[in-house]
């Protein structure tokens, strides 16, 4: 049991050093998926993560915020990946609370926000 606390420490560890912190993250990318994944991979200060299932057409939403501004927004639906750059907390905030994440996003992220690629 000693072995197994240990060796899941260790993996805790390594995967912590593996991560990029936030403040270091490249910021430009030339393609979603890259970014995606950069951003996935990366500690950032605050990272949240919803499921939508049953209430929307969402299937899952996430948001990544480091800056003390704003944050990248990821959702996901019927296997694809739609990513948003600049999003502010408060935004993000009231999609967590909306009674319909579909709904708040198009009146509150659609549009509004984008990710720019180089």
């Amino acid at each position: 049991m000693k072995k197994i606390i240990v060796l899941l420490s260790v993996c805790s560890v390594l995967a912590a050093c593996s991560q990029t912190d936030c403040s270091t993250m490249r910021t430009s990318f030339t393609s979603y998926e890259g970014a995606i994944d950069a951003i996935e991979s990366t500690s950032f200060e605050i990272a949240e993560n919803v499921t939508a299932r049953f209430r929307d057409w969402m299937d899952e939403a996430s948001y990544y915020f480091c800056d003390g501004s704003t944050g990248y927004f990821i959702y996901s639906t019927e296997g694809r990946e739609y990513l948003y750059d600049g999003v502010p907390l408060n935004v993000w905030q009231g999609f967590k609370d909306a009674d319909s994440f579909g709904s708040y996003y198009v009146r509150k992220i659609k549009g509004r926000y984008k990710m720019r690629l180089e």
